[in-house]
């Protein structure tokens, strides 16, 4: 029985409500008397789960993997909140093999190899709890660094200020790519514990489903946000030049400056509203409903900067384009936020 789906009715006894578990489902988890189970509620729902689930592990074949596949498929176990995962082979594991492993699991922090074979390796998860605002936070800062960084690279551009060619090379090909990395990064971690939360009820996010969902979301915006940041500072790095029109190109990152600054104090905001631990003052409706306001307004302003784009570049199709995505996905991340605050006052009234 994997999937469970019925209506049962729920019993009086000696003034205590009792409903009756499923006897397939407490077998398959070693379920008797004097078990102990987790439970989780949420407005009208009750979930159940069993209190001693072990530590599973998962085999993986990895003989007809190559690098890029092992890659792949050890950051979805990743992703998916596994915590124990043994690669196997039919051969012994060559030493590339070996290394291959350990510069993927530099990626995936929290991962270890806790034992080696001739033909296995075992990774464990060496870190079980992580901190989510920590990590929002982390993503979100190096983000707006990386748009500030983009302004005064196109400033500079315009004043046609001289620029040393070697720096500029080495800070893309290393503080750019590892800025860059610490995104993903982050980005991975976050959805790794949002995996967790949805399949292990012991973990506590003390979030609103609705709320953590979309906290995810912006996440993966953010990161995605970043990518075309990253490729947008190449192109005005490089040593092509095109020509911006200043006046036009300024008022646009005012705009673009504007957007990621309004939703920085609200995203900055929200963090501390649903995950300080101290006593606070909640939003009221009056506030809840600027913010909306304030938000709503970056939306709407979608084709506006598009057209303010256009009329302040000298005909660079590939950079308009990433430029154009970044307000697109600002604005994505408003229309989340809008939905995170109506959210926080809907359900007070529950």
């Amino acid at each position: 029985m994997s999937n469970i789906s019925e209506i049962r009715s729920v019993q009086e006894i000696k003034g205590s409500y009792i409903l009756y578990l499923p006897k397939d489902w407490c077998s398959i988890n070693k379920i008797s008397k004097g078990s102990k189970v987790i439970i989780k509620g949420s407005r009208r729902r009750l979930m159940i789960e069993a209190a001693d689930k072990g530590d599973e592990t998962i085999n993986l074949r990895i003989d007809n993997y190559d690098e890029r596949s092992l890659r792949y498929s050890l950051i979805s176990l990743y992703v998916l909140g596994y915590k124990n995962i043994r690669l196997e082979s039919k051969r012994n594991i060559d030493l590339k093999t070996r290394r291959e492993i350990r510069s993927i699991l530099k990626f995936l922090r929290g991962y270890e190899i806790y034992e080696e074979g001739r033909n296995y390796v075992l990774i464990r998860e060496s870190i079980s709890r992580t901190d989510l605002e920590q990590l929002m936070r982390k993503e979100y800062n190096s983000l707006f660094f990386l748009l500030k960084l983009l302004r005064d690279e196109i400033e500079k551009k315009i004043s046609k200020k001289d620029t040393d060619i070697e720096d500029i090379k080495q800070f893309t090909d290393l503080d750019l790519e590892e800025l860059d990395s610490e995104i993903d990064i982050a980005r991975l971690e976050i959805k790794r514990i949002y995996s967790k939360i949805l399949t292990d009820l012991s973990i506590d996010p003390g979030i609103d489903p609705r709320i953590l969902s979309n906290i995810v979301m912006i996440s993966n915006i953010l990161e995605r946000i970043a990518d075309h940041v990253v490729e947008a500072l190449r192109i005005v790095m490089s040593k092509e030049s095109f020509e911006f029109k200043s006046e036009k190109i300024s008022e646009t990152l005012d705009e673009l400056d504007r957007a990621s600054l309004v939703i920085t104090s609200y995203l900055d905001k929200l963090l501390k509203e649903i995950f300080s631990t101290e006593v606070r003052k909640e939003f009221s409706e009056e506030e809840v409903s600027r913010i909306i306001k304030n938000l709503a307004d970056i939306v709407e302003t979608k084709k506006l900067f598009r057209e303010k784009l256009r009329e302040g570049l000298g005909g660079n199709p590939l950079f308009e384009y990433h430029i154009t995505r970044v307000f697109d996905y600002l604005t994505d991340i408003a229309e989340y936020l809008m939905d995170i605050y109506t959210e926080l006052i809907i359900s007070r009234r529950i």
